[in-house]
């Protein structure tokens, strides 16, 4: 069974949030909203219009490590020489997760094997540079 987990890039305070699981966008406000009580230590004032979601992938690297959306990993395939670092995005009109470079250029889906073979190293918010 699929677990819905979220985590949230808090752009004005240049934090990550940890912890709800089952959160919705109101389309009217453009809002989130969390069904569960809200963030790990969230402040109860937080403009969330100032937030940016990222949902858990359900796959762990090969270290155990949760791979969320907007992650930055590091991909260990036969057919590189080098690990490719590349970001983890969600590819609406094929409806599935994928390792991309630059943006656009696809590397590998995201499957279980697959994330056996990725390390994650950051996220685009707090380390963007990586990917250059």
């Amino acid at each position: 069974m699929r677990h819905h987990k979220f985590r949230a890039w808090d752009r004005n305070n240049k934090r990550m949030l940890q912890g709800f699981e089952s959160a919705y966008m109101d389309i009217w406000d453009g809002c989130v909203y969390e069904l569960n009580g809200g963030f790990d230590n969230i402040d109860a004032t937080m403009d969330y219009l100032y937030l940016y979601i990222m949902e858990y992938t359900n796959f762990k690297d090969k270290k155990n490590i949760e791979i969320y959306e907007g992650d930055i990993v590091k991909f260990y395939d036969i057919h590189y020489i080098e690990p490719i670092i590349a970001e983890v995005s969600f590819n609406t009109k094929l409806g599935r997760w994928e390792i991309i470079k630059n943006l656009m250029i696809k590397i590998s889906d995201l499957t279980e094997e697959k994330s056996r073979m990725c390390e994650v190293i950051g996220n685009i918010y707090e380390n963007r540079r990586l990917l250059k």
